[in-house]
């Protein structure tokens, strides 16, 4: 059997992303793999083929005020680049429609972009999931330390206030 790859995505991750977070006001972003960055979740499709259990999980739940844009290059972009499932022809809106997705789209055109940031105030609409077509580009990445004190650290001190502090300097 020979697997028909589907054709590359022409959006621009940043551009998309960029696009999305315009004019959030309120709304809490999530994004994957611990990028800085609830209302909204971002997140690639390789993360989100490991993590099928959660479309179904949003399904079950059906939270109005919740979206989740999927930015789907059909690559696993933290481990090399291979093909994902999606470049086989896994539809991941068709997954989420399934799971029980109240809206699910696949947006290849920036306009079909911008109306999907609009649905993002439409708080009594969800949940929607949006399976955005990225190209498959590999940008500069900052990734995060793995230095353990530090997080460990940077924690602590993110967390601790005057009234966790003991007198010997000790965290309650």
């Amino acid at each position: 059997m020979t697997v028909k790859r589907r054709q590359p995505g022409r959006l621009s991750r940043r551009v998309v992303v960029e696009e999305l977070l315009r004019d959030r006001g309120e709304l809490l972003v999530v994004s994957g793999l611990g990028a800085p960055t609830y209302d909204v979740a971002s997140l690639g499709d390789g993360e989100q083929l490991m993590g099928m259990g959660a479309l179904a999980t949003i399904g079950a739940k059906r939270p109005k005020n919740f979206s989740l844009a999927l930015l789907d290059n059909g690559h696993y972009g933290e481990t090399g680049m291979q093909l994902s499932h999606t470049s086989a022809g896994v539809k991941m809106h068709g997954v989420a429609h399934a799971s029980g997705f109240a809206w699910t789209r696949e947006l290849n055109e920036m306009k079909e972009v911008q109306d999907f940031r609009d649905r993002l105030h439409l708080i009594e609409k969800g949940p929607r999931f949006a399976s955005l077509q990225v190209a498959a580009d590999s940008p500069v990445r900052v990734l995060p330390t793995r230095d353990g004190v530090l997080l460990k650290n940077r924690f602590r001190a993110a967390v601790t206030t005057p009234e966790t502090i003991k007198p010997e300097g000790t965290i309650h």
